[in-house]
């Protein structure tokens, strides 16, 4: 999708929508609203700080395909956050407060005066320059700047989320990730990229090569380990073991394509932000060849198991078909070219979640065989290797459990029956340890 298409002018209708930017915004909100919810179960919390940065935040308004219109990310957001306010409330005895704060960023002026304007039409003026600070510029420039801000008001320990809906794959580079991670430690960032930038990226990567030398250049890999504390195995080109500037005149298919992006790029990207844990998937729409990468990035495992839940819950939506591309296990490791291009898709239905399982019950036991191990820490080990959310691994454990295949004992040594917890220690009994093989 062209920049053209996303122009705002306050005396034009506003841009059309395509069905995976409405995907997009449904997992944006979803995540939003149960991050909030599970960061304040406990119904003694009396207020939560959130902050969210929505970096290319556009005009705030679409034409639908039937020419309706359609609210933007920024608009939604506030709406999100404000209704899951108000759900909290009615459960509770003490009011419940979100001090919430919106950074909306937008290049182009004439894009900001509409998103403004609709904002005024919308009665959120009166949040202006207290919970709404509207910025024009870009973001690689101005970032720093918002997270000053940000910290004057708060401190760096604050929940920060920032979307980053970018255009290509160059406006927002791994240096500036790294860095919101640094300034930022509890933040969260969704990233979102077009397919077929990546693909022409892997293919020509001179194309972006001065915005991203992390993934060709093995020096430079050397200087970011050095200053940064950054840990690499090896550059792109050589886990790839294919030269780039060939791979454009090898005929894949699109799911191969797909394999690199996500099982290589993905990898480096978890590296090159410092980020402890990513959620990678494809927002595929019907009828459009600009697929979507969507990626989250954080330092916590209790925020990739949220966005994983939300996953679940939003794929496939409409007209809008949601993939994760890599292996069904947590045991897999990249061994070659070939089993890239023979990677398979997970699609977030019934027959994949089924392939999942047997999958999972099989690595389970092997995973924890003469290695008993707390499930926090079991999850936060396995996460990033999977599509599976807490919930689901406890329901795998407990079936194991019913067949005697685990132990699972609490942290004041009483036998668990049902109710998983992370601090309960997972095991296998001893007598089938002394079948497995050592």
């Amino acid at each position: 999708m062209s920049k053209k298409e996303y122009d705002w002018n306050l005396d034009e209708p506003p841009p059309r929508i395509k069905p995976h930017s409405i995907a997009k915004q449904k997992v944006y909100t979803e995540y939003i609203k149960e991050y909030i919810h599970t960061l304040n179960s406990n119904p003694l919390i009396p207020n939560f700080n959130i902050v969210i940065v929505d970096a290319f935040a556009g005009g705030g308004e679409y034409l639908t395909q039937d020419n309706q219109r359609h609210n933007g990310s920024p608009i939604k957001i506030i709406e999100t956050v404000k209704a899951t306010e108000k759900t909290i409330n009615e459960t509770r005895k003490k009011q419940f407060t979100i001090k919430q704060q919106y950074f909306f960023l937008e290049k182009k002026k004439a894009n900001l005066d509409y998103l403004k304007n609709h904002l005024k039409n919308l009665e959120y003026d009166k949040f202006f320059d207290t919970e709404i600070v509207l910025q024009q510029g870009e973001f690689e420039k101005e970032y720093k700047n918002i997270i000053k801000q940000i910290q004057q008001k708060y401190n760096e320990n604050v929940r920060a989320i920032f979307i980053l809906d970018q255009y290509g794959y160059t406006d927002a580079p791994f240096s500036v990730i790294r860095d919101i991670f640094r300034r930022l430690p509890k933040s969260e960032i969704i990233l979102t990229m077009a397919v077929d930038h990546l693909i022409d990226y892997i293919r020509d990567p001179e194309q972006t090569i001065d915005k991203h030398p992390e993934l060709f250049d093995n020096q430079k890999q050397e200087e970011i380990k050095v200053k940064e504390g950054v840990q690499f195995q090896k550059t792109l080109k050589d886990k790839l073991d294919l030269d780039l500037r060939e791979l454009s005149d090898i005929k894949k298919t699109e799911r191969a394509w797909r394999g690199i992006i996500e099982n290589l790029l993905m990898e480096k990207l978890q590296l090159f932000s410092n980020a402890k844990f990513y959620t990678p998937f494809f927002l595929s729409a019907e009828n459009s060849h600009r697929d979507m990468w969507l990626v989250h990035l954080s330092n916590h495992s209790q925020a990739r198991n949220v966005m994983t839940q939300v996953h679940w819950r939003v794929a496939n939506h409409d007209k809008t078909k949601m993939n994760h591309y890599g292996m069904l296990g947590f045991h897999g490791k990249y061994e070659g070219a070939d089993q890239l291009f023979n990677i398979e898709d997970f699609s977030f239905d019934q027959r994949s979640k089924e392939k999942m399982k047997v999958k999972h019950m099989e690595e389970i036991p092997q995973f924890l065989h003469n290695k008993p191990t707390a499930f926090g820490d079991f999850y936060n080990q396995v996460a990033n290797n999977t599509p599976a959310d807490k919930e689901i691994f406890k329901g795998y454990m407990k079936e194991l459990l019913q067949h005697k295949e685990l132990k699972i004992v609490g942290k004041e040594g009483e036998i668990r029956r049902s109710d998983i917890k992370d601090s309960d220690i997972i095991q296998i009994p001893p007598q089938m340890n002394l079948f497995k093989p050592r």
